[in-house]
C-alpha cells in the first residue's frame, strides 16, 4: 500500500509542477493574474475534495469484513 501512494505523490506531484510550468507562456502581461487564478484553482479544489470526503455517506475502513 505504502509503495503504491508514494508512487501515486510522485506523479501528482510532477502533474503540479507541469501546471505551474505552463503559467508564464499564457500571457506575459497578465502573469500575475494567471499565477493567482491557478492558486486559487488548486486551494479550490482541496477544499471541495476535503468537504466531499468528510461529509460523504460512506465511512472507510481499513478492516476487511468477510
Amino acid at each position: 500500500m505504502r509503495q503504491h501512494l508514494t508512487g501515486f505523490t510522485s506523479v501528482l506531484q510532477g502533474a503540479c509542477g507541469a501546471l505551474f510550468s505552463v503559467v508564464p507562456f499564457v500571457s506575459k502581461r497578465a502573469l500575475g493574474l494567471v499565477c493567482g487564478f491557478v492558486g486559487a484553482g488548486g486551494n479550490t479544489g482541496s477544499a471541495i475534495t476535503q468537504v466531499r470526503t468528510i461529509f460523504s455517506p460512506f465511512i472507510f475502513s481499513f478492516e476487511s469484513e468477510i
